[in-house]
């Protein structure tokens, strides 16, 4: 199964272990997160998973993709209950120069981290911020985990039109495949 997902807006690197910069890691990888949740809802209402998301989508059914994690619920398209495995190809334009893959131009290497984190359900209670409450409906991730990810290609290049040195643009192709093949995740081979 493949498709693609976008993402524009500020990606920071948010190195660090100071407490006031934990607190804005967990805020901007939940806004990135929320970016993608619409796209990720409106992916379970198209085929393949349209065939399957009443059961995949039911907290009841053996292989659901709901997780329920520190109050929140969560539903990942790439789970360990269907065996999921996803590689991603990531086209980065950024406001700088060509070049400067790491350590420079901009801290790419932190900034994929804080995506690809982003993109996952949040593994510790400090990354969901405590000053929102969960809504009714689960928040759709792609991954489950990040180490689900048995692929990541990037290309970096340069962001022509943009409002602020922090904005990027993202696009993120995801092949999704199976580590293991049960009848429950046969529809990965759909699309």
């Amino acid at each position: 199964m493949k498709f693609t997902l976008h993402y524009r807006g500020p990606l920071p690197s948010l190195q660090g272990d100071d407490p006031k910069k934990k607190i804005k890691k967990a805020e901007a990888k939940h806004q990135i997160r929320q970016y993608f949740a619409p796209q990720l809802q409106d992916l379970w209402q198209q085929p393949p998973l349209s065939n399957m998301s009443k059961d995949w989508l039911d907290p009841e059914y053996e292989y659901t993709a709901i997780k329920p994690k520190h109050g929140w619920t969560f539903a990942s398209v790439v789970n360990e209950n269907n065996h999921g495995l996803a590689r991603l190809e990531i086209l980065f334009l950024r406001p700088c120069e060509p070049g400067g893959l790491v350590g420079t131009g901009g801290d790419v290497d932190n900034r994929i981290k804080t995506l690809l984190d982003a993109l996952s359900i949040p593994q510790q209670e400090n990354q969901i911020p405590t000053n929102e409450q969960p809504p009714p409906a689960p928040v759709h991730c792609l991954l489950q985990d990040d180490k689900l990810i048995t692929g990541l290609n990037i290309d970096v290049g340069r962001l022509l039109n943009y409002e602020c040195e922090d904005e990027v643009l993202l696009t993120v192709a995801v092949t999704v495949h199976r580590a293991k093949t049960v009848l429950e995740n046969l529809f990965f081979a759909s699309l």
